[in-house]
C-alpha cells in the first residue's frame, strides 16, 4: 500500500513537471520564416546531433528518475526498519519521534486486526511534521 502511495505521487509529480515544461516551451516565440529549408549535410549533421542531444538527455533524465526511486525506496525501508525493531508498540495511544533527513516518506501503522494506515509526507530541511493515526 505505501509503495502505490508512493508511485501515484511519483507519477503525479512527473506529470505535473511534464506539463509545466510543455507550458514553457509553448511560450517561446520562433520566428519560422527567418529559417529557409536546405538540404545541406551540414542541417542533417545538425538535426543528428540535435536528436542525439535529445536523446541524451531524456536518458539522463531517465537514469536519474530511476536513481530518485531506488533512493526513495531505500529510505523508506530504512524507516520502517528502525519504526519496526526500535520502537515496538505496547499501546493503542503512543507518541513516536523519529529524526529524518530531509525527503519524500511514506509512514504506514497498523494494529493488530485493521488495516494498515499510510501517509505520504514530503520533509523540507528544518521542517518538521505531525502525523495521526486513527484506528
Amino acid at each position: 500500500m505505501a509503495s502505490q502511495a508512493w508511485l501515484e505521487f511519483s507519477l503525479r509529480r512527473s506529470g505535473r513537471l511534464g506539463l509545466e515544461v510543455l507550458e514553457r516551451a509553448s511560450r517561446r516565440d520562433v520566428d519560422w520564416t527567418g529559417i529557409r529549408a536546405s538540404q545541406t549535410s551540414a542541417t542533417e549533421v545538425g538535426t543528428r546531433s540535435y536528436r542525439s542531444e535529445l536523446r541524451d538527455a531524456f536518458a539522463n533524465i531517465t537514469s536519474f528518475m530511476a536513481q530518485t526511486s531506488h533512493h526513495c525506496q531505500v529510505r523508506e525501508d530504512l524507516l520502517t526498519f528502525v519504526v519496526h525493531t526500535l520502537h515496538p508498540v505496547l499501546a493503542r495511544d503512543e507518541d513516536f519521534y523519529i529524526e529524518v533527513s530531509p525527503g519524500m516518506y511514506s509512514v504506514s501503522a497498523s494494529v493488530p486486526d485493521s488495516q494498515p494506515q499510510t501517509h505520504l509526507v514530503s520533509i523540507q530541511p528544518g521542517e518538521s511534521v505531525v502525523l495521526t493515526f486513527n484506528f
